[in-house]
């Protein structure tokens, strides 16, 4: 495997660290990810790659339910596709059987939608917190402070992050985060942020982390207070 060093400025390094140490990966492996999605690499959130083969048992459901969507009518594909679909089955014509998968993605992995639910608790709480903060405290926080404060969504153009925005989407259409939905609305461009986010949301896990497992072990049901909103803001 070739060798490729890269010169990159503190705060691109920074963020590729807090990203990768997200992911569980190597800023290596994470950058290799980078460039073979963007090179027709092996990224594991693009499109699945279709089984080689497939169990009889598994072709002949198949089969079955292709059968059926051709008895009942199916407006969703041309006319003849599930007729063909049960030859290709039944046959064993392994080179047809993506079109059995179109459309799917690759698994995301569980420690990816687990990043996912622990930024939108800390945007729970974060958000619960503001706007239970006293009026004098609240005007002490300036603009930006508030900003960060804010949940800004994922990068529909990241290959990481699209895939966490699509599991986040489908969290808040799903009714879990409720607080959190307005941020999804066509307003906030349906939770679309533009820019990379992961990276500023590690380093504020990092400092949320401590404060929410403290308050867990004590049974702590207090807010965060403004000290612990203006630290996460600052990470």
């Amino acid at each position: 495997m070739a060798t490729i060093t890269l010169r990159v400025d503190e705060r691109v390094r920074d963020e590729l660290d807090a990203v990768a140490r997200a992911r569980g990966v190597t800023v290596s492996d994470l950058v290799r990810g980078y460039i073979e999605a963007q090179h027709g690499g092996g990224d594991d959130r693009l499109a699945a790659a279709p089984p080689r083969t497939l169990a009889l048992e598994q072709r002949h459901a198949l089969v079955l339910m292709h059968r059926v969507l051709a008895k009942i009518g199916d407006d969703d594909y041309p006319p003849g596709h599930h007729e063909r679909a049960i030859e290709a089955l039944t046959s064993g014509y392994t080179a047809e059987y993506g079109e059995e998968f179109a459309g799917y993605s690759r698994e995301m992995p569980r420690r990816d939608c687990e990043l996912v639910w622990e930024i939108l608790n800390m945007f729970s709480d974060v958000t619960t917190s503001l706007s239970r903060l006293p009026a004098d405290e609240r005007s002490q926080l300036t603009d930006t402070e508030v900003r960060r404060l804010e949940f800004q969504g994922f990068d529909a153009n990241d290959t990481l992050e699209s895939t966490m925005l699509s599991y986040a989407r489908y969290l808040i259409d799903g009714g879990k985060w409720k607080e959190l939905a307005p941020y999804f609305d066509g307003k906030h461009k349906d939770g679309n942020s533009h820019v990379q986010m992961l990276g500023r949301y590690q380093r504020q896990l990092d400092v949320y982390r401590p404060i929410a497992s403290q308050l867990a072990r004590t049974f702590d049901l207090r807010d965060l207070t403004l000290e612990e909103l203006r630290a996460i803001a600052a990470a």
